[in-house]
């Protein structure tokens, strides 16, 4: 039998953050590009107020410590954008979600919606994967070795 133990030399102690001791609310990226923004989320905020206003050419990169969902962004950037496209890389998605989507669309704040979704949503929810092709069509669904989030 194998077995190891502590060595400070072999195995430092591991760094751990609390996101609840970060202080600071808003963090600007370097002046190259001004209309890009870096925020984190506290439990204060939703989705609305973590977008703020969007601008033409804007890059928003954001860190929600799971107050709300992808969803309620996409939903929250669509009540300022009007129609458009939307293209998801995820590794899964949920009947929940996926229900809200197709709320979105069906307001015509979408007109396309394609997915990216890891190989394993084949398996694990085969009648959501059949719902969401039946819905936006066999080719607006893509499957991968997926594993963002």
């Amino acid at each position: 039998m194998l077995s190891t133990t502590p060595n400070k030399i072999l195995n430092p102690p591991v760094r751990v953050i609390t996101p609840d001791a970060i202080t600071n609310n808003v963090t600007r990226l370097p002046p190259h590009n001004e209309k890009r923004r870096l925020l984190r989320l506290f439990r204060q905020e939703n989705a609305k107020e973590f977008i703020g206003q969007l601008e033409a050419g804007m890059d928003l990169l954001g860190v929600t410590k799971g107050d709300f969902s992808f969803i309620h962004a996409i939903a929250a950037v669509s009540d300022q954008t009007g129609p458009g496209t939307l293209d998801l890389c995820c590794w899964t998605t949920g009947t929940d979600d996926t229900a809200e989507l197709v709320r979105l669309a069906d307001e015509n704040r979408f007109v396309r919606c394609r997915f990216l979704l890891d190989l394993s949503l084949q398996r694990r929810e085969p009648a959501l994967l059949a719902a969401i092709r039946r819905r936006w069509g066999n080719d607006a669904v893509a499957l991968s070795r997926v594993h963002a989030k």
